[in-house]
Parts: structure tokens; sequence; C-alpha cells
């Protein structure tokens, strides 16, 4: 049974997006996450000195980034990757976190818009990440300057792509300094549809519904992000999946 919510937040979830999977489509998803930042416009966004759109590498072409910085003297780099159930969510939606963790951290702030389900299914955003993520490293003198101070962030379904991105860097000989996983996705074998995968985590049943972010809600983004069956992996491979097996595709 859900604990007793504050009663200013039990006002206040009935009116959040994305709530009811049964209705829920991609784009109505998309539109009623936009919808919810447009509704901020009259507060003006955390400043910065500057914010600057760029292309970088993605796994199949360019993708659109933005970078925020604070002053022009050496800094960390981190490259960030938005929330959303990877379905929703972009540059926009998420332009206040990132203003917020470039002020937060001093960092040269890299925004990451990868490519999403369903027109883009795992392991699509993953490639886009971990592309992004090698390009920005390579030519990270065109951002905060110092390869020894360089991570990846990520909210949510982004937390997942940072933490994939991570182990696929540490593979890759890509040392990175940190990762600032926020309320990350971290095992999604069984896309959370599996009863004996989610017999494991206590939390699936306690807090499955009476909260902003059900149980039935992360099985449809799972449904939509990684569709393919999976047996269970081991180590840090099934704490973070979806993660790239060899050749980039999931472990039949």
């Amino acid at each position: 049974m859900a604990a007793p919510l504050d009663p200013v937040i039990a006002q206040i979830i009935p009116l959040m997006p994305m709530r009811d999977p049964k209705v829920m489509t991609p784009q109505s998803a998309r539109d009623s996450l936009r919808a919810l930042a447009a509704s901020r416009a009259a507060i003006p966004p955390p400043p910065v000195d500057s914010v600057e759109d760029i292309e970088v590498k993605g796994g199949a072409g360019p993708l659109r980034a933005r970078v925020y910085r604070n002053g022009a003297a050496p800094a960390p780099t981190v490259v960030f990757f938005h929330g959303g159930g990877w379905v929703a969510g972009d540059l926009e939606t998420h332009d206040r976190q990132a203003r917020n963790l470039a002020i937060e951290t001093g960092a040269v702030v890299v925004s990451v818009d990868y490519r999403r389900p369903p027109e883009t299914r795992f392991p699509g955003a993953f490639e886009d990440a971990f592309a992004a993520v090698s390009d920005v490293f390579g030519r990270v003198a065109e951002f905060g300057g110092d390869a020894k101070r360089f991570g990846v962030a990520g909210d949510s379904a982004g937390g997942n792509l940072a933490a994939t991105t991570a182990i696929a860097c540490r593979e890759a000989g890509i040392k990175l300094a940190a990762q600032l996983l926020v309320y990350p996705v971290t095992d999604v074998v069984g896309a959370y549809a599996d009863a004996r995968e989610n017999a494991r985590y206590p939390s699936r049943s306690e807090n499955a519904d009476g909260y902003f972010l059900t149980r039935a809600t992360m099985e449809w983004f799972c449904g939509h992000y990684s569709p393919i069956p999976r047996t269970p992996p081991t180590g840090a491979s099934r704490r973070c999946g979806p993660h790239p097996w060899p050749a980039s595709r999931p472990r039949s």
C-alpha cells in the first residue's frame, strides 16, 4: 500500500503528465511533457553566461545538442541526457535542468538530443549517447578543456543512458571522472512486466500505484524502448540494462 502523501503533493500528482498508459501515445507523452515545460515560461530560466546550439556525432548521424557555459576559464565537461522514458523529453523540456547543472557544478554542460522510440528503438538511444560522449571527449578543448574532469549525467531514462554509456566508456578506455545519475533506470530486465523480475524489488509492488510514476507506466515506456525479450544478464550489465552487448545488440 502506498504511504500517505503530503496534502499539497496529493493535489499536484493528478495534474502531472504521462500517468495513464492505457490512453497514452508516444506523441501525447511528448506533447504533455513539452506543455509542462512551457507552463513555466513566465518564470525566467536560471541564468548562465551563454547557451549555444551545436551538433555532435550520433550513432547514425549528427545529433542536436546544446552547450551551457558559465565563464571562459577551463572547467569540467558534463554530457547530459534528458529523461522522459526514452520516448518523450528533448532539449527544451530539460533546458532548466541543464542550466542548473551548469550553475551548480561549474561545468560546461552539453545536453544531447538522442533518437527516441518508437521511431528508433534500442539500441539507438544508447548508440547515440555513446557516440556523443566519445565525440565530446575527443573535442574536449572546445568545451571545458580538461579531459581529466569529464563526466556524464542524466535523469530517469537519461540516467540509464548515462550509466550504460559510462560502462561502455570504461570498456573503450575513455576515463570518466564522474557520473551523476538522478533517479536512474538501472534494471529493466523483464521490462517491468515479468513477475519474477518484479519480485526482486519490493518497491515495484509497494510503489506500483499512488504516486506519479506507476509500474504500468514504466512497463509502457520499456515496451516502447526495448520490446525484445531477454534472458537476465549478470553483473554490471544487468544492473544497467539495456546494456550494449557485442555488436550493440541485446543478448537473447
